[in-house]
């Protein structure tokens, strides 16, 4: 099974032919990269676009991202052609269980729904170890 931290994977290059220095200038420009966006995004015109977009958009937003989460853990398996055709029915209990983090994050906050998920995936985890 593979396992990769977002995080780690984005500001960690993993080429090994790149010396420190390269993956310190790397991880400088990305930082760089991030911090702009968050700018332009915090500006006052953009700001309202987005927020009558999310407005008017949710729960096409909300479905939409709750799909991408269970469908992105097809990315644990080696894909192959019927992997990815039969990835819905895979995926599933990802599927479901992003809509279930999606429900807890609008209702009670993202501290609730991280911890849930931490435990979620706790659980799995105990399960895989003593099995």
């Amino acid at each position: 099974m593979w396992i990769d931290f977002p995080l780690n994977h984005f500001l960690i290059s993993t080429n090994k032919h790149f010396s420190d220095i390269s993956n310190i200038k790397l991880i400088i420009i990305k930082v760089l990269i991030i911090i702009s966006i968050g700018f332009i995004l915090n500006q006052k015109k953009i700001r309202c676009i987005l927020q009558n977009f999310w407005t008017n958009y949710f729960k096409w937003i909300f479905y939409s991202l709750s799909l991408f989460f269970g469908l992105i853990h097809i990315t644990n398996y080696i894909l192959t052609l019927s992997l990815v055709l039969l990835s819905p029915l895979i995926c599933f209990g990802s599927i479901f269980s992003g809509l279930v983090f999606s429900f807890l994050r609008v209702k009670y906050g993202f501290i609730y729904c991280l911890l849930f998920h931490f435990l979620y995936n706790s659980i799995l985890y105990l399960l895989i170890l003593f099995t």
